[in-house]
């Protein structure tokens, strides 16, 4: 081989002395080294940390979404129900970035992912977003918390002038009925 030594079979019966280093037949190969430095330690002899370690840096008052620790922690005044997530589901997961609001497009389950949607909307929107503060998050979400709530109050009145029509329909049409036919009930 080129440099090296060729390997020479080994005895069986041959002697390996271990404190003499091994003949690698490669110029570049690792030379082990006898252990001779190895000290065991019972497990009582070990030291505990001292009580001089630095202590690590105290939380910031928010994370930064993207990091790790971001979904560990969600600050004071993000943790609230989201009328524009509870609404405007999958639109408003879409701005946000948080498209686990698309499940509301899988039909009846949408009913039942609605109310989780406003429930977790805020804290998925946190941990998705680039907000550098809890203010500008707030903010942001306000508008959306406010076209939601008005959507809900418009969809109630709607759906009670919607019952209120039917109920109607259905009164004159049994007036009608009596008048035609002369009875009473």
């Amino acid at each position: 081989m080129n440099g090296g030594d060729p390997i020479q079979p080994m005895d069986s019966m041959q002697q390996v002395d271990p404190t003499q280093p091994v003949q690698q037949s490669h110029p570049d190969a690792v030379q082990p080294t006898p252990a001779t430095n190895i000290k065991f330690v019972d497990a009582t002899e070990v030291p505990e940390k001292e009580a001089t370690e630095p202590k690590p840096d105290p939380q910031p008052e928010y994370s930064m979404p993207n990091d790790d620790a971001a979904y560990r922690y969600i600050p004071e005044g993000v943790q609230s129900w989201n009328w524009g997530a509870f609404m405007f589901n999958f639109y408003w997961g879409i701005g946000n970035k948080s498209y686990l609001t698309l499940f509301c497009l899988i039909p009846f389950f949408n009913i039942i992912w609605a109310f989780v949607c406003g429930i977790k909307g805020n804290e998925w929107a946190w941990i998705n977003g680039n907000y550098s503060d809890v203010k500008t998050f707030q903010a942001v979400q306000k508008t959306w918390n406010r076209a939601g709530l008005f959507a809900f109050i418009f969809s109630v009145i709607a759906i009670v002038l919607v019952i209120l029509f039917y109920v109607f329909i259905f009164a004159a049409i049994v007036v009608n009925y009596q008048n035609e036919t002369g009875t009473t009930y």
